[in-house]
């Protein structure tokens, strides 16, 4: 029985550490599969150059079918990781998981005079795919119509269209944009679980963002009777600009914590505390107590003041 659970707990951190790798920018691009919809060419009258795409999709290991099934659509699907199946077998199975349509396109001259037309492909869309609210739709061939309307009038029709619908409108004249698109798209939808998984790192409690969490890289360990408290200070010094680790030390031993600090500002004067802190010397133990050692300095000593004793949120150090 031990030995059944031992093999099932290798299988599971095998698949573990297979997941992780097929998430990681590049990898997963592997795992990705493109279907480009065989009306594509013709919708955007570009019949006969295919080759310019699939060529461009090689070049960037990108895989790729021609499909009847979705006319005018581009089509991802990408194959998750394996999955550890629980029973008697310990089985691992693949599933495939699917993306909707990212992209549809039409021409400008659709889009101009028969917007609903636009609109029934959408609802067409969603109905298809609840699931998957993001649509793109690439509008070809503007610069070729003989009446072209007003910017204000152009606006007006794509910021309508992208609030009501809740879609992405984005314009195409030439052929190497459409291309460029269909790169920077499969590129995207591949790192979409990598992405989801980093962002939920900085996912705080409150269900705010926390990037200033800064994952766990350089954290200093403050037990609890505060034994760190120190090093996490110098820590934090070093990262404001013109701060070395020389000069955080002198800042440290006039100002053993961050409350002394305060403490020091709300008691002086403005000049009182630039006057002191930028006459303070860098101790240098290279070179021993000499009497021109080094001080930090006017701007520096400016720089603390802004930082820690400013109450304008707006202001700049």
């Amino acid at each position: 029985m031990a030995s059944k659970s031992s093999k099932e707990d290798k299988l599971l951190r095998k698949h573990i550490r297979e997941q992780q790798k097929r998430l990681k920018p590049g990898d997963c691009l592997k795992y990705l599969k493109l279907y480009i919809g065989s009306n594509v060419f013709t919708e955007i009258g570009e019949s006969g150059k295919e080759n310019v795409l699939f060529e461009k999709l090689t070049d960037a290991n990108i895989r790729y079918d021609l499909s009847t099934e979705f006319g005018n659509l581009l089509f991802w699907k990408r194959s998750d990781q394996q999955t550890l199946i629980a029973n008697e077998n310990s089985r691992i199975n693949r599933k495939i998981h699917e993306r909707s349509p990212h992209y549809f396109n039409c021409k400008a001259q659709s889009f101009l005079l028969a917007p609903q037309s636009i609109v029934g492909e959408i609802k067409e869309l969603r109905s298809t795919w609840p699931q998957e609210p993001f649509i793109t739709v690439g509008i070809f061939g503007l610069k070729d119509i003989s009446t072209k309307p007003s910017a204000l009038e152009l606006e007006m029709k794509i910021t309508e269209l992208q609030i009501l619908h809740n879609i992405n409108i984005r314009l195409l004249n030439r052929l190497t944009d459409f291309v460029d698109m269909v790169v920077q798209f499969s590129k995207a939808v591949s790192e979409i679980p990598f992405k989801k998984q980093e962002a939920s790192k900085f996912k705080m409690s409150s269900g705010s963002c926390g990037f200033l969490l800064n994952d766990n890289k350089d954290c200093v360990k403050v037990e609890e009777n505060n034994a760190g408290m120190s090093r996490l200070w110098q820590q934090h010094l070093t990262r404001l600009p013109l701060v070395t680790l020389e000069v955080a030390e002198t800042i440290i031993a006039e100002f053993p914590n961050p409350k002394a600090l305060l403490d020091f500002i709300n008691k002086s004067s403005e000049t009182e505390f630039i006057n002191f802190v930028s006459e303070l010397r860098v101790k240098r133990s290279a070179l021993g107590n000499l009497d021109n050692a080094r001080r930090l300095g006017r701007e520096l000593a400016k720089k603390l003041l802004t930082l820690y004793g400013s109450l304008n949120p707006e202001e700049y150090l």
